[in-house]
């Protein structure tokens, strides 16, 4: 019986430094692994410093891109909102021109309407009076 206590004796020591070895493997890959989630959570962090060093200027420059084009977009508005009100002011130059050329050439022709019914009327008192027609020259009319 003591031989049996024995051989179980020695499996037991067997088994406990078998488990105790798997267990020392075991914690030196789960120490492995955490050096490695260790290291690639410095290399993260690492990108993340870069990428926000990067970044930031980069959205900075992109804020004020934007706000450039903002302003020139108002810009724009108002200068087009300027040459409607220019084009609006021109318009109606033109018109009154238009007008103004109408009105012109209307007086135009009453005068040379009232000057025919003058020289008519003139002729007409000429006749009725007796006086001799006047003699065409090429420095304008003349009595004869």
């Amino acid at each position: 019986m003591q031989a049996l206590q024995a051989i179980l004796l020695i499996v037991a020591t067997v088994a406990i430094a078998v488990v105790a070895w798997a267990a020392v493997i075991l914690a030196l890959g789960v120490l492995r692994e955490v050096r490695k989630i260790g290291q690639a959570t410095e290399d993260v962090s690492r990108l993340l410093r870069t990428a926000e060093g990067e970044l930031t200027p980069a959205i900075r420059d992109t804020r004020t891109a934007i706000n450039d084009a903002d302003r020139l977009i108002v810009c724009a508005t108002e200068t087009v909102h300027r040459v409607d009100r220019l084009t609006g002011g021109i318009e109606g130059l033109l018109e009154g021109s238009v007008a103004g050329l109408t009105g012109s050439k209307t007086v135009k022709s009453a005068s040379a309407t009232l000057l025919s019914v003058y020289e008519g009327v003139r002729q007409g008192i000429r006749v009725l009076r007796g006086w001799p027609d006047e003699t065409h020259h090429e420095g304008g009319t003349t009595d004869e």
